[in-house]
């Protein structure tokens, strides 16, 4: 059983800190742990109790009369809202579903709730309107340090299951205008967002070369050359030393002036590298759909 501090309840339920000590004193919605020096953490079921409450409130109960119901009757609640609530509400069902299963280790249930999201949403949509949100309040909490890495491992270990069984579902493309080469930079193993791009890229009829995580830039530029790459498509997710991006993103605008390259970042490494004119910068999901027309 995990503990998390009140931060970390606010990271993954969105309510802040103090509306949740309110809501603790007035409505004796949770009732938390207490360390020898009175200093509130949480576990796993407060957890889930929580993010079912927020599903709640956004589908328009009032929180006064959510905290008088038991937990049993918040369960049979979420189980009325995930058959008939409206697809706004489902994405929140969905995402706090996979949060609770994720960080409990619970893959049966996580894989139920999965397969479910894809049959709503179909898997680029279901990626979007939730795998994706889910991964960045799970990763809010992995770059506070406030996560058990092996739970962040699991989580993103499962949908990238899920992923490659979708990949294989596919025709392989022989031939297409386009031919992406697409890779991880050195000491970056984070390619999750990756193997999500070869799937949305493949689908849509694209010939995809995956060369996966933690590549020496020499063997990009050599399998690029040998395939005859017309894009180059990259994330940088990991934190990497000062410059090593910006000399990356130097030797690709460099050595593939003719190439179509994209590197798949945060807002705030975008904002770090200067621009180049053969270099896209894309910092969200829905940025990469439009760069490549996914409707």
């Amino acid at each position: 059983m995990a503990n998390y501090k009140i931060s970390d309840l606010e990271n993954l339920s969105g309510i802040k800190s103090h509306t949740i000590r309110i809501w603790e004193q007035r409505y004796g919605i949770l009732e938390p742990h207490r360390t020898e020096t009175n200093i509130r953490y949480y576990d796993d079921k407060h957890l889930r109790k929580l993010l079912n409450i927020v599903t709640l409130l956004d589908a328009g109960y009032k929180v006064s009369a959510v905290g008088d119901l038991t937990i049993p009757d918040i369960e049979k609640e979420i189980e009325k809202l995930s058959l008939s609530a409206d697809i706004g509400i489902k994405e929140g069902i969905f995402i706090n579903q996979l949060i609770t299963a994720g960080l409990e280790y619970n893959e049966q249930q996580f894989i139920l709730h999965f397969e479910n999201l894809i049959n709503t949403f179909g898997f680029i949509g279901g990626y979007e309107k939730v795998i994706y949100p889910m991964l960045q309040k799970i990763g809010m909490l992995w770059l506070a340090n406030d996560l058990n890495p092996a739970q962040e491992h699991f989580i993103s270990t499962l949908v990238k299951q899920k992923a490659y069984a979708a990949i294989d579902s596919l025709p392989l493309v022989s031939k297409s205008k386009q031919n992406w080469l697409l890779f991880m930079p050195e000491n970056d193993h984070h390619d999750l967002g990756l193997i999500i791009s070869s799937y949305i890229l493949r689908k849509s009829g694209v010939k995809v070369c995956f060369l996966g995580a933690d590549v020496p830039y020499t063997n990009v530029v050599e399998a690029a050359n040998f395939n005859k790459s017309t894009h180059l498509l990259f994330f940088v997710v990991a934190r990497q030393k000062a410059g090593e991006i910006e000399s990356l993103q130097k030797n690709i605008s460099k050595d593939f002036k003719s190439k179509t390259s994209i590197i798949c970042c945060s807002k705030e490494v975008a904002d770090s590298l200067p621009n180049k004119s053969n270099i896209t910068k894309i910092t969200s999901f829905k940025g990469f759909l439009d760069l490549i027309q996914v409707k």
